[in-house]
């Protein structure tokens, strides 16, 4: 496919007039049949490294994603582009919508599936009767022990891929050092990926670190920075309880701002609904751990504050490139006090 082409089937597909940086050399590689490593920094568009393969290439894409929140997310702004061909296989599905969509499988062009559920056998075998043109390993660093959000079953893909007859994959992730680079490749046993490697620097935000005395100014500093900002904000957190005990003090000092806690350890529904306010502008502020912001597609969160000192460098590039997505100029606040040692 010739380059007019594809500008044109981005602008036909989604709207957009021109490709941003490293989409276009990863998407003329995966249409050519290449198995792709695609490193891009958060907020630069991952996700139309595969969206427009899967409505250009004849077959199925399977989207192997590690959040429900984000595979329902995905499904319903594609479905917005009135690209239908899409579906999220879910725990959140009713048995009946499971069956339907299991009877309709050879009608999707991209199918999103958590690496759980991918278990399944039943979907294994409906999946080995598709047409299988591209396999999308999103966040892909969970797949090394070495990357910052391991998880087990990112290990089992192989055997999958295998199951699948061997299509081509595109691996692709915001973080991830060389060692964990190197493990990808040796874990998917796909030794000569082309690799796409872009530096992870974000020239639209602005980093600030402030060291305090005591916790207690944080809370100070807080305040005062919301009070003149009334921007979409994150405010990460080490500990679940903080965020929530943060949020109950921010909500008494800032009672006209609308806050919400978010963490691993709240029901799946509740999670759900607190992102979906979140991204329709119905929540302004969220105070949560690292489980919340993978994945999401908000383009206008303009302040990312750490109220923890982060533990991994890894956690904290993914956590800051949350904001600006849009290019504006965003900030990162990182607060650092004694006892965060």
């Amino acid at each position: 496919m010739q380059q007019h082409d594809l500008e044109q089937a981005l602008q036909t597909y989604f709207h957009y007039s021109q490709f941003r940086t490293g989409q276009k050399e990863i998407i003329q590689d995966v249409l050519a049949g290449q198995d792709v490593l695609g490193i891009l920094p958060t907020g630069s568009g991952k996700s139309i490294c595969y969206q427009l393969p899967a409505m250009l290439l004849k077959g199925t894409t399977i989207v192997v994603s590690p959040l429900i929140s984000l595979m329902i997310d995905q499904e319903k702004q594609l479905k917005a582009k009135q690209l239908k061909s899409v579906v999220a296989i879910t725990s959140f599905l009713s048995p009946d919508e499971r069956k339907r969509i299991y009877q309709q499988l050879h009608t999707y062009k991209l199918i999103y599936v958590s690496p759980e559920i991918l278990q399944q056998p039943q979907l294994q075998q409906l999946l080995q009767k598709l047409t299988i043109s591209l396999f999308l390993i999103d966040e892909a660093h969970c797949i090394s022990q070495w990357g910052h959000e391991f998880r087990p079953d990112y290990l089992k893909l192989t055997d999958i891929i295998h199951m699948l007859n061997n299509p081509p994959i595109l691996a692709l992730s915001a973080t991830a050092t060389k060692e964990v680079q190197e493990d990808i490749l040796t874990i998917l046993k796909r030794p000569h990926m082309v690799k796409h490697i872009h530096p992870i620097d974000r020239k639209n935000i602005c980093f600030n670190l402030q060291k305090v005395a005591q916790e207690s100014e944080k809370i100070d500093i807080i305040v005062d920075v919301l009070s003149h900002h009334h921007v979409p904000t994150l405010i990460y957190f080490s500990s679940r309880q903080m965020a929530e005990d943060i949020t109950q003090l921010l909500m008494t000092r800032l009672p006209n701002r609308r806050i919400a806690f978010y963490h691993g350890g709240m029901d799946q529904m509740d999670r759900l609904a607190i992102q979906q306010q979140f991204m329709l502008d119905q929540l302004d502020i969220i105070c949560c751990t690292s489980a919340f912001g993978m994945g999401i597609n908000k383009n206008n969160i303009r302040l990312i504050i750490h109220y923890h000192f982060p533990t991994q460098l890894e956690s904290y590039i993914q956590e800051v490139g949350r904001a600006g997505r849009d290019g504006k100029s965003s900030m990162s606040l990182l607060l650092y006090s004694p006892h965060d040692d």
